[in-house]
């Protein structure tokens, strides 16, 4: 394999692979959000 073929790739599998783990992390965030605040709601954690 060429080498500019294979840093073409590299880099295409960093950027897909921060891509997805960002997404993933910002939904865990909202999940968290949404559990803290029916939480709150049934007065099971303090507000």
């Amino acid at each position: 394999m060429q080498a500019p073929t294979r840093i073409g790739r590299l880099f295409i599998m960093v950027a897909l692979g921060a891509y997805f783990g960002n997404t993933v992390l910002f939904r865990f965030t909202m999940l968290t959000g949404r559990a803290q605040f029916f939480l709150q709601v049934l007065k099971l954690i303090p507000m």
